[in-house]
This record gives C-alpha cells, structure tokens and sequence, in this order.
C-alpha cells in the first residue's frame, strides 16, 4: 500500500489530462440520494443534503509549483457528462457549455460571496480563421460576486457584479475530450449499479410493507 493510501484511501480520480505545464482531473463527488426519493438515484441537494457531482480541478503551473501554481475548482452533474458526450458522438463542430455558480451561504460582510465560472467550448477555428489542433477549451474562472434572487426563485450572480480572482484553461484535442468523457461516463454508469441498486431495493421493500401495513 502506498503512503497515499494510508494517509487518504484510495485515489477519487477518475481521468487526468496533463501536459507539461498544464492538467485536466476529473474526480469522484457522486451521492446517492435517499430511500424517500430512490427514483433519483443521484442526490439532488438540498436540504441540508451533498448534491450528486463530478469534480473538475484544472491546474497551470506554467509559472512553477508551489505557490505559483494556479489551482482552480467547478463541479458538473452527471447529466451534464452524458450531454457532452453525446455531442461528440453526434459530431457537432461547434459546442458551447457554461455555468456559473455563486455560494450565496459564504457571503462577507461586503455582500460579496464566491464565484465559480465553466467554459467547456469547441471551436473549429481560432479568431483569424486558421483550424485549431486542439479545439477543445477549458477554463475555469474564480471570483466575487452579490448574490440576488432570480425571476424563478433561485439565487444567481448580480448582473455587472462579478469581480475576477484567478482563472486558468487548458486545451485538448477531440480524441483527448473523448476519452475523458468516455472514462468518466462509464465510471457514472458503474456507480449507478454498484450504489443506486441497493437503494431501490430498500425503496421497494419499504414501499411493498407501507402498501401491505395499509391493507391489513
């Protein structure tokens, strides 16, 4: 066993993506959600509860380790993986997937409370019209933002609001994004199986005594 291994278990990663300068890992952060709401299978949040999701940790040390090393943090859903990788399987030239987040319970005192943004995009060209090698763009940007209600109830960034921290990208090419998807959608798959069955038997099983409890 290694020294890693005693000290933290086994690895949660999933995939790595790495140059010299610059890494892509895709980790485990998956949950299974509750016996009361088994048809979910992955944990929706809320309540108190860890939402079901794939970790993304993208890293550029360009400038050198330690300190200089920029590391920056998002979290996709697994529904999130599966569209990706659908989109590559379709073929599409063109692919644009953002999010941005706000954790409005880590607000300061100045009202302002973290930012996570995500670009995963492709593009065929560059901006004078030359064809990319490796079309694939990553970035993830951190920052400060005020929180504020949205027209459906949720809580978003103010418009104009957000401040920029850090961020770094990485580029990949087709058949690396592939096999990045690739990997962690199946290991999502495998999750399911290994985690979600047991809680929908139980779910069964309560529901089955619930029905057989009311008939007597």
């Amino acid at each position: 066993m290694s020294e890693k291994e005693k000290n933290f278990g086994p690895s949660h990663q999933i995939h790595i993506y790495q140059t010299s300068k610059k890494l892509l890992e895709f980790t485990n952060k998956l949950v299974v959600t509750d016996i009361d709401s088994y048809a979910h299978v992955h944990s929706q949040g809320g309540g108190g509860s860890i939402p079901s999701r794939i970790g993304l940790q993208l890293q550029d040390y360009s400038a050198g380790k330690g300190e200089a090393n920029v590391k920056l943090f998002a979290n996709v859903s697994p529904s999130d993986i599966a569209y990706l990788l659908m989109l590559i399987k379709k073929g599409d030239k063109n692919v644009s997937f953002t999010q941005q987040k706000i954790i409005a319970a880590k607000k300061g005192e100045d009202g302002r409370a973290p930012v996570t943004k995500l670009e995963i995009i492709r593009s065929e060209k560059d901006s004078k019209g030359n064809e990319r090698k490796l079309k694939w763009f990553v970035r993830v940007t951190n920052g400060t933002g005020i929180p504020s209600e949205s027209a459906t109830g949720g809580i978003q960034c103010k418009a104009g609001s957000f401040v920029k921290d850090k961020d770094a990208y990485i580029n990949l090419s087709d058949e690396d994004m592939f096999k990045a998807l690739y990997e962690v959608d199946v290991f999502i798959k495998l999750w399911e199986m290994a985690n979600a069955i047991p809680v929908i038997k139980a779910a069964q099983q309560k529901i089955a005594e619930i029905y057989h409890n009311r008939k007597a």
